[in-house]
């Protein structure tokens, strides 16, 4: 947790400098590299590289987060942003127990490596396939101008 910790405190330090040009598909990438952290649960890896995939997971869903909420709010009318971000939120942390107790049977009838791999499995594809979204690329509903 130290890790991952210091991990998103670096991520955050890098994106608030850094302005990628697709920051959809940045942010999209980071959120992907949480696939990390159950991947190296999985894989016969020394104890050090664990730490370091919950380093990177921290540093992707921090790439992720800044850009998604700035997005959100830039986006998103004023009277309608309440709303919107209750929804994320529910959707983001509040399904977070369903998921963790549906963990713990599934490690029961299909063991611990197999729900790991489908865990990774899912941080990396809904990213990548949330990336497909035409307005995904800039988090806007429009292209962004060209410089002059």
């Amino acid at each position: 947790m130290t890790a991952y910790t210091v991990g998103a405190l670096g991520g955050a330090l890098v994106i608030a400098r850094w302005r990628p040009r697709s920051r959809g598909w940045a942010a999209f990438a980071g959120l992907a590299a949480y696939g990390f952290a159950p991947l190296s649960l999985v894989l016969p890896v020394h104890p050090v590289a664990i730490v370091v995939a919950y380093a990177v997971a921290g540093i992707g869903i921090e790439l992720f987060n800044v850009p998604w909420f700035t997005a959100t709010q830039r986006e998103v009318a004023p009277d309608k942003l309440a709303r919107v971000s209750s929804l994320d939120f529910l959707v983001s942390y509040g399904l977070a127990p369903v998921g963790l107790a549906l963990i713990a049977p599934a490690v029961g009838a299909f063991g611990t490596a197999p729900v790991l791999a489908v865990c990774a499995a899912v941080c990396f594809l809904v990213p990548a396939g949330a990336a497909l979204v035409p307005t995904a690329r800039h988090f806007s509903r429009t292209a962004p101008r060209p410089a002059d």
